[in-house]
């Protein structure tokens, strides 16, 4: 078993970048009661890390330049399937130490079987019980996701078992939660599904496939990618299960989730998994394992390597809802 550290005050170890974000409507938060900043729904730095690592089961160690005014930020260490070990996602300029212990991978398999509970995991949460306006501040700028081109559906039933497809990509969702409702003082949820190329900061684009329960502060799709208004409500899932057959050959499948702690939700509580049904169709399947509250995002992230470069999907009249 080795004892890793990872600073956020500067890049001491790095690796490849996993995705970018998108250079798109930006918005600064400042204070509690201005909470509005636009909010990436699938590549905050460590949700990326940690699907990454999971979906490939490897060991992970990211440490993001600890910078959250210029969209800089975010480290962890993730041990593959058994998920967060320590991570941060700091609001404002600091300087943080993570360290955790990482299993020693064989064949993917892990060497020693000790305790791997996700510990050390940090966030600033944007609870109106435990952080007050005045001492709330925060420097973090977000890039939101372009979410135009994206065919969606607004979640209006407790129960829900719907098909919804956006260029050839079907994703079948079966959702089940408590408190689905038009009353906006709660959060509204919308189903998501995207099938194309998207807008990555510094020009440059690539290719993924989404299928995704999203939240958003109303019922319009522009008010989806920012953080809930503290004082609104959010549902309690009680189940989700996302499939999809993908048709991507060079790609990985990850999972995307979200709490409103900007952290992903825990490894044991939900399950990501593949398999071939030819040498070019893969079935994906995602799952939660229990009860889900305080949820932004959960869904399927593909990254398909092949369309990068590419020029990015644009909204149509079939996809502006």
């Amino acid at each position: 078993m080795l004892q890793l550290r990872v600073t956020q005050k500067h890049s001491l170890l790095s690796c490849m970048p996993l995705v970018s974000t998108a250079t798109l409507c930006i918005q600064k938060c400042t204070g509690l009661n201005e909470l509005k900043l636009k909010c990436c729904l699938f590549v905050i730095a460590i949700q990326i890390q940690e699907g990454w690592s999971r979906s490939l089961d490897v060991n992970l160690l990211a440490s993001g330049y600890d910078d959250p005014a210029n969209r800089n930020g975010g480290s962890g260490i993730y041990g593959g399937r058994v998920g967060r070990l320590a991570a941060a996602m700091p609001f404002t300029k600091t300087e943080q130490l993570l360290i955790s212990q990482v299993l020693k991978k064989t064949n993917r398999v892990s060497e020693d079987s000790a305790d791997t509970t996700p510990r050390n995991s940090t966030s600033t949460n944007f609870s109106t019980e435990e952080i007050k306006p005045s001492s709330f501040k925060s420097d973090r700028v977000f890039f939101s996701d372009y979410l135009a081109p994206y065919t969606t559906r607004l979640l209006e039933t407790n129960k829900t078992h719907t098909q919804i497809c956006d260029r050839g990509l079907c994703c079948e969702f079966d959702v089940d939660t408590e408190d689905v409702t038009t009353d906006p003082e709660t959060a509204v949820y919308r189903l998501a599904v995207f099938n194309g190329i998207r807008p990555f900061f510094g020009g440059r684009t690539g290719g993924i496939q989404v299928c995704a329960v999203i939240s958003c502060n109303n019922a319009s799709l522009s008010s989806c990618g920012q953080a809930i208004i503290t004082t609104k409500g959010l549902a309690t899932f009680k189940s989700i299960s996302i499939q999809m057959n993908s048709n991507r050959v060079n790609s990985v499948h990850t999972a995307t989730t979200l709490l409103n702690t900007v952290l992903p939700l825990d490894a044991d509580s939900y399950e990501l998994s593949s398999r071939n049904i030819t040498a070019e169709l893969t079935h994906v399947h995602l799952h939660t394992n229990r009860s889900v509250h305080n949820l932004w995002t959960f869904g399927i992230y593909t990254r398909e390597y092949d369309l990068d470069g590419l020029p990015f999907t644009v909204a149509t009249e079939q996809t502006i809802n």
